[in-house]
């Protein structure tokens, strides 16, 4: 049995060098491969969340692995559709989502692994969705950059995972993976459709979004996009001489004015996409068309009528990942020996979205406590609430305004303080003596509240004390970047391939037993917990190797009737 980090880097390696690769079916015999994917995603929230039968991730074994091995070699096997849901989007509407079964959400991380070892090193700089070592604050680093931009193109494309066209999203594939088990696969799992209110629904069109190898199709597709931008609209619409900050307001405006400086730089991160463009409106109006056009005819997509915006620049924000965007005017009143602002670009807070997450807080206008999270002890009441604070901090960490997120400090730590108040019957001001204090960070004294639970090992609860500073060096390291294959095995597959018993000790047959969250071992009830459960808590795992009897019996609510010598 091979390695699977070994079958990815030599896959890895014929992708860097743009060779065709006809035989990569074959590695998915490999069970470690598949261990592979399930040390991958066997952490993750939605590993027990069930599909449209009663399986999950609780009871994965051996024996589960080798049989998928045994029904890839037999070509025999059949994915299951997906369960549809619907999660609401902020503009009102519903996104669709689909949950596949367990089984199939391990051979789609298994496919998703291969995808990208493969096409990884292909794929444009100019993307940065869903790829390693790139994310939102990547594409916003590279954008913080830009310099002399007139005029922004915010683009997006309407319904992308749900209006991609099967037979050219295979086409595509198969122009440089030409194996046709594995197209015959993916052209399977593409057409197994989805299962909503009882009813089985083909899908024509579209990739199953809420499973593992949904982004990387997607990214296979748009790629397309991507090259059509970098080697044809940026070479046609990028002219001049590039000029430093020092001669820009001599040489630069002489060159607008006569039509010969023109730029246009280009992000995309998933289905959105900005260029900045320098150059007369007319000519950024003209490149929208030519998107336009192109994802029309050569990609069977629309751009979206309301989203697709050309915006100016120096007047109006774009609006993209989260941020807007604007361009700084000249500093034509700087002091001597100070250097010229080459009118780049900020990158703010939206004051409508600091605005929206003040209002989860407020009613009316005023704030409140958050009733429906009285349940939690205090401990975990505050932790949680500086979770989503930190959450918007470090999403927000590029922004030039970031200290504007002070406001929204304020209004969760008064709710934090009235939810509290609530749950003890005392008043706010009490509160706040008693958990007001000041902490020591890198950038100085902050205020904020603190609690401390007693015990062996102190636990410490905090809201507050983290420095609104703006990240440093916004520009991007050019840098190649290296996106290495290797993986260390998780300590949970060890344990799978020994194959003992880890509660009564017999060998042999053993499964892996999961729990959502280990809070909810035994909640609720008065008698202590079993021994089953007193073993995980103890060593913090949401895992336990057992053998099938002692799992049986852990369902069966009976084991805290068996003794652990049985």
């Amino acid at each position: 049995m091979r390695i699977a980090e070994t079958i990815l880097e030599s896959i890895k390696d014929r992708g860097s060098r743009g060779l065709p690769h006809e035989e990569i079916y074959r590695h998915l015999y490999n069970p470690d491969l598949l261990l592979r994917a399930y040390g991958r995603i066997y952490k993750r929230p939605g590993a027990t969340t069930q599909g449209i039968t009663e399986e999950t991730i609780d009871g994965m074994s051996m024996e589960k692995i080798n049989s998928l091995t045994e029904q890839f070699r037999c070509e025999c096997y059949q994915w299951t559709p997906v369960r549809r849901i619907y999660i609401p989007k902020k503009n009102g509407g519903r996104r669709p989502l689909g949950i596949p079964v367990w089984q199939d959400k391990l051979v789609q991380e298994a496919m998703r692994s291969i995808l990208e070892a493969y096409y990884e090193p292909q794929f444009s700089d100019l993307s940065h969705g869903f790829r390693p070592n790139r994310g939102c604050h990547s594409a916003l680093m590279e954008i913080s950059g830009w310099q002399g931009i007139d005029w922004f193109i915010e683009g997006d494309i309407k319904a992308c995972f749900d209006s991609i066209d099967h037979d050219l999203l295979l086409s595509i594939q198969a122009e440089k993976i030409q194996d046709a088990r594995f197209t015959g696969l993916l052209g399977r799992l593409l057409k197994a459709g989805y299962v909503e209110y009882g009813r089985h629904e083909p899908t024509p069109v579209g990739t199953p979004q809420g499973g593992p190898v949904s982004p990387i199709l997607a990214n296979i597709y748009l790629d397309k996009l991507d090259r059509f931008v970098e080697n044809t609209l940026i070479p046609r619409y990028t002219r001049g001489k590039r000029h430093t900050a020092r001669h820009w307001r001599e040489v630069v405006r002489q060159d607008r004015s006569a039509g010969n400086s023109r730029r246009l730089r280009y992000i995309r991160y998933a289905d959105d996409f900005l260029i900045g463009f320098t150059g007369l409106e007319a000519e950024a109006q003209e490149v929208k068309r030519h998107l336009h056009q192109f994802l029309m005819e050569k990609l069977k997509l629309e751009l979206s009528a309301e989203k697709t915006l050309v915006t100016h620049a120096r007047t109006e924000e774009a609006q993209f990942l989260g941020y807007a965007i604007k361009r700084i005017a000249e500093n034509t009143n700087r002091k001597k020996g100070q250097r010229p602002v080459a009118d780049a670009l900020t990158l703010n807070v939206p004051i409508k979205a600091m605005q929206e997450r003040c209002s989860c807080y407020k009613k009316r206008g005023r704030i409140i406590p958050r009733a429906e999270l009285i349940h939690h002890s205090d401990f975990d009441l505050m932790n949680l609430f500086q979770s989503r604070y930190l959450g918007y901090v470090q999403f927000y960490i590029l922004a030039h305004n970031l200290h504007i997120l002070n406001e929204l400090r304020w209004v969760m730590e008064t709710s934090l303080l009235m939810t509290l108040a609530k749950k003890r019957q005392t008043s706010v001001n009490q509160l706040a003596q008693q958990y007001e204090t000041t902490i020591q960070t890198p950038h100085g004294p902050r205020k904020c509240l603190e609690m401390q639970v007693k015990g062996k090992k102190p636990r410490i609860a905090r809201f507050g004390g983290v420095p609104l500073k703006r990240r440093k060096g916004a520009a991007m390291d050019r840098q190649p970047q290296k996106h290495g294959i290797k993986h260390k095995q998780p300590e949970l597959i060890e344990r799978l391939l020994a194959n003992q018993c880890e509660y009564c000790g017999s060998m042999g047959r053993v499964e892996v037993h999961h729990v959502r969250k280990l809070a909810d071992i035994g909640k609720g009830g008065r008698t202590p917990r079993p021994p089953w459960a007193q073993e995980m808590v103890a060593h913090q795992r949401k895992t336990l190797i057992v053998c099938r009897s002692c799992h049986r019996a852990i369902h069966s609510m009976r084991f805290d009737r068996l003794s652990q010598t049985q």
